[in-house]
């Protein structure tokens, strides 16, 4: 009875450990791969500051925005405006002057400052929208080195465990 009742708790003890094992794994590698994919494809995520575009995003929403050799009528581009990043739709393009003109789609007016941009002037085009994503965003990119320094740990932690416990069962150890 007390050899069942030992292996119940530690096969419920390696479920866990496993599962954290492989969380922590698995978090790592998507954010490395992340990382990875923001630095070889040169992939921008931006805060969106207003309506502009509403209701294809909204404040607060992340874009991910992708570099593109060429855009076209209808793409939503981003583009710098002064200290800040703006994303617009492409709304007409003069081929002889290479001009782009752009509209936010919440915007009532034909043309919003926005019509003398060039492909020099484009950072990319929005690919993706993470809905409500700013305050996520927020967090991991000023807390990183601490949630790297947590996942890592957790991964030390729980290898420890498992070697000590394969150990263990071996009679390596004289616990």
């Amino acid at each position: 009875m007390n050899y069942r009742s030992n292996l119940k708790e530690v096969k419920e003890f390696t479920f866990v450990k496993d599962f954290i094992y492989n969380f922590t794994l698995a978090l790592f590698i998507t954010l490395l791969l992340c990382v990875l994919a923001v630095k070889i494809f040169n992939v921008r995520l931006d805060v969106v500051e207003s309506d502009s575009m509403y209701p294809e995003f909204r404040t607060g929403d992340i874009v991910v925005v992708v570099p593109q050799d060429s855009y076209k009528i209808n793409d939503v581009v981003e583009y710098k405006k002064g200290n800040s990043y703006v994303s617009h739709r492409i709304v007409a393009y003069d081929e002889t002057t290479g001009v782009y003109k752009l509209r936010g789609d919440n915007t009532s007016v034909e043309f919003d400052g926005s019509e003398n941009i060039t492909n020099k002037d484009i950072t990319g085009k929005v690919m993706a929208i993470w809905e409500n994503g700013e305050q996520v965003y927020e967090t991991i990119s000023k807390n990183y080195l601490l949630i790297m320094a947590i996942i890592i740990g957790c991964w030390v932690l729980t290898s420890t465990i498992s070697g000590e416990i394969e150990m263990k069962k071996h009679n390596i150890l004289n616990i």
